[in-house]
């Protein structure tokens, strides 16, 4: 909490995913704290919030135009 102007304004605290610029590589790389070095798999948003890239997330177009096709037609169908 901080009193400014004698009123109390509550400070919302850090997002789990948020992390200090010490540990932003100018690569979009998480630097690891411990070492200094890019942490495997971990990755900056252009928000500056955390992303772990796996395996899984490196999709083809066609695959990724497929899930949208597939995500399209779920919604649609719910509708």
């Amino acid at each position: 909490m901080l009193v400014r102007d004698g009123d109390q304004v509550l400070i919302p605290a850090p997002r789990a995913d948020e992390i200090p610029a010490a540990w932003h590589s100018p690569d979009g790389s998480v630097l690891d704290p411990a070492t200094g070095r890019p942490a495997a798999d971990w990755r900056l948003a252009t928000d500056g919030r955390l992303i772990l890239i796996t395996p899984t997330d490196q999709l083809s177009y066609d695959e990724l135009a497929a899930a949208h096709a597939q995500a399209l037609s779920e919604w649609e169908s719910a509708a």
